[in-house]
């Protein structure tokens, strides 16, 4: 069973991965206003920007969706089921 749960993570990784980090990277890019970085490069200045506190206030709006989105990406690929069962 353990193989099998692996085996079908790599597959959903190989189908959805790239699509998915891409979408987070043009995602934090425009939030960031850094078009041409790389997503590792964009994530660490977000979590820099916000240990400094930079999106304590209004700008969480803006910045939630996109969490979230990146974590509904991550869990499509490591756990659909509970993705679904959270959905439904």
């Amino acid at each position: 069973a353990m193989i099998a749960n692996a085996l079908a993570i790599a597959t959903r990784e190989l189908r959805l991965g790239a699509t998915n980090r891409e979408a987070e990277r043009a995602a934090l890019a425009a939030l960031l206003g850094a078009s041409g970085s790389p997503l590792d490069e964009l994530r660490r200045r977000l979590c820099r920007e916000i240990r400094a506190g930079a999106w304590d206030k209004g700008q969480a709006t803006e910045l939630r969706p996109i969490l979230d989105a990146a974590v509904r990406n991550r869990l499509a690929i490591s756990n659909p089921d509970h993705l679904a069962r959270q959905v439904g």
